[in-house]
């Protein structure tokens, strides 16, 4: 499962730079999350690096599955 970004992103760049895959860019007017690339962090020790950095609640969430 990856994560989205959403429409509350303030394109503050902390995700982008927090992320050890490099799964985020900078889109206009907000930034976007590969889902190709984006592994949820599975492989990295204590979790996701976007999540905790990002100051805008609710603008990355996990990625909805069908």
């Amino acid at each position: 499962m990856s994560f989205l970004i959403t429409d509350k992103c303030t394109a503050c760049d902390a995700c982008r730079t927090a992320c050890p895959v490099k799964a985020v860019s900078k889109d206009e007017p907000i930034f976007s999350i590969d889902s190709a690339i984006c592994n949820d962090c599975s492989d990295v020790v204590g979790g996701p690096r976007c999540l905790p950095v990002c100051p805008e609640a609710g603008a990355i969430i996990h990625l909805p599955t069908a």
